[in-house]
């Protein structure tokens, strides 16, 4: 068993990598939402670093700070149609086995990007690498957290992209953990 102090400096890390990535990326909002935003502990980060206002929602409560958060499913969320400047998904959509729903309703409430975080493997062994990782980092945090591993490769993401009509403006390597031997990628996504 790792002890919760190693945990707490590993996931303070790799929140601090995460909202500094997505500073650098996301542009200028005024509003963001955070789908599937866990302990929302990266949404706090983002929200000093921006100025942005960050909505969180995720399906468990796990929120760690005073921020504004509803629980519920991302496939159906509560907000208007392209009701705030932005939306993210990271390290979210593995977690569903519905992910296109979800894509299919942040894609509706945003109003000018989605902002998706994603594991990628090119084979079957990396798969196995991702699924581990993914396992053991998950449970450390909450046994509620689903793990249906519908991983996709990078290819497979671009074809998501392509059906549903949006206009994919960057591609990013993201390293929340450089020690991992995980492949992550950073898409930002014009609506």
């Amino acid at each position: 068993m790792i002890p919760q102090w190693v945990v707490t400096i590993i996931e303070r890390w790799r929140a601090r990598r995460l909202a500094n990535h997505l500073i650098e990326i996301a542009g200028s909002h005024e509003t963001i939402l955070d789908c599937g935003s866990g302990t929302m502990s990266i949404a706090s980060l983002l929200q000093k670093g921006s100025g942005a206002r960050i909505i969180g929602t995720d399906i468990l409560d796990l929120n760690e700070t005073d921020m504004e958060m509803c629980i519920c499913p991302g496939e159906f969320l509560p907000f208007a149609d392209s009701s705030v400047d932005a939306v993210l998904l990271i390290f979210v959509l593995h977690h569903s086995q519905d992910n296109m729903k979800i894509l299919q309703e942040c894609i509706r409430v945003a109003r000018n990007r989605v902002i998706i975080f994603e594991d990628v493997y090119r084979n079957p062994f990396e798969l196995g690498i991702v699924k581990f990782f993914d396992r053991l980092g998950n449970r450390i945090i909450s046994t509620a957290i689903p793990l249906p591993f519908t991983f996709k490769s990078e290819e497979e993401w671009g074809r998501v992209f392509s059906s549903f009509n949006v206009k994919l403006l960057s591609r990013h390597v993201i390293r929340p953990l450089p020690f991992l031997l995980t492949r992550h990628r950073g898409f930002v996504l014009e609506v």
